[in-house]
């Protein structure tokens, strides 16, 4: 039986237990099926929590808690449930995403305005990068950044960087979002002719992509670490327009940091104080490619950095006990 399996039915176990602390979800499902944010800011953290012997499960409504955490929701439902907890005096942190919050023209927009709802009701809000923070310090007083963490399983593998000419540029990400990449179309294609390298996306389905020549194989989350190894460079390309860009967390580079994969990216905030290496224009995609494929020395350090990087800031020890120290000072308020 896989870990989750386990976890839900222990979690089903503790209905009939006391608990102190609650992690609200729109849909329960297993680990692999999970969408991304709820693994890691919901699962794993909960998880962790248990370990450092706090009293939590997943949200159960006849139970009463000191705190209920809603994560990535804005459901009518957890409108509702927010509402009545908040009357109850139950303390309420939610972990919020919204890239067009401060977008006026989207007033009526029914997810922001039930986001904005739970939000009145929460005393704390948790966002995942430095300019979410900034946009939603308009709408509430304690506004917290925690980013999302990388499970220790990343770090039980590394990314061996030889001097092979069969270099990989690989991406990873849902495949609705691979098309990010045809903003380097042109370098992609200037890579692959000039220096033979592959190209591989690891996605829930196939991007279909038919202006570029590439490899695909289907994301796993159970294995994703070790298909991240089949790859020699990430690439994150983003096109720079608009606001939700600016949004964006640096857990799309923080996977492939961790199992030692250096990383080329565009100019998203939330990477620029990390090791990789930012293009801002084609002349500096080119640089960053002959760079990395033409010196498995530069490849294997630059890893190492990233690598250290999120073990520092992002392991699932450093971003679990922010949630424990914050879950205990709404809970010892006064």
């Amino acid at each position: 039986m896989k870990t989750i399996d386990q976890f839900l039915l222990h979690d089903i176990l503790k209905s009939f237990k006391k608990q102190e602390v609650a992690f609200y979800i729109d849909d329960i499902c297993t680990y692999n099926k999970a969408m991304a944010s709820i693994r890691m800011r919901c699962y794993d953290i909960l998880l962790y929590l248990e370990k450092q012997g706090v009293a939590v499960e997943l949200y159960k409504p006849w139970k009463k808690y000191k705190i209920v955490l809603f994560i990535k929701t804005q459901s009518d439902k957890a409108v509702r449930t927010a509402k009545k907890l908040n009357a109850m005096g139950t303390k309420v942190m939610f972990d919020v995403y919204c890239e067009y919050i401060t977008d006026e023209s989207k007033s009526q927009n029914k997810e922001r305005c039930n986001i904005l709802k739970i939000a009145s009701c929460s005393n704390q809000l948790n966002v995942c990068s430095i300019e979410q923070q900034k946009d939603f310090m308009r709408y509430h007083s304690n506004v917290v950044l925690i980013p999302e963490s990388v499970n220790d399983k990343f770090f039980t593998v590394k990314k061996e960087h030889k001097n092979t000419g069969n270099i990989t540029l690989v991406y990873c990400g849902y495949a609705k979002k691979a098309k990010d990449t045809l903003c380097i179309e042109n370098e992609l294609k200037w890579a692959q002719q000039e220096f033979g390298c592959k190209l591989l996306y690891l996605c829930e389905q196939d991007p279909q992509l038919e202006q570029l020549s590439y490899d695909y194989i289907k994301y796993e989350q159970s294995e994703i670490q070790n298909q991240l190894l089949l790859g020699d460079i990430m690439i994150a390309p983003r096109p720079m327009e608009g606001i939700e860009t600016l949004a964006h967390s640096v857990s799309k580079i923080a996977y492939p940091l961790s199992v030692g994969l250096p990383v080329i990216a565009s100019p998203v905030p939330s990477y620029l104080e990390t090791p990789v290496l930012i293009c801002k224009n084609s002349q500096e995609w080119k640089d960053a490619f002959r760079k990395l494929i033409s010196n498995p020395d530069d490849r294997l350090e630059l890893g190492n950095q990233g690598r250290q990087y999120v073990y520092n800031l992002l392991s699932l020890d450093v971003i679990g006990m922010r949630y424990k120290t914050s879950i205990e000072e709404l809970i010892n308020e006064a």
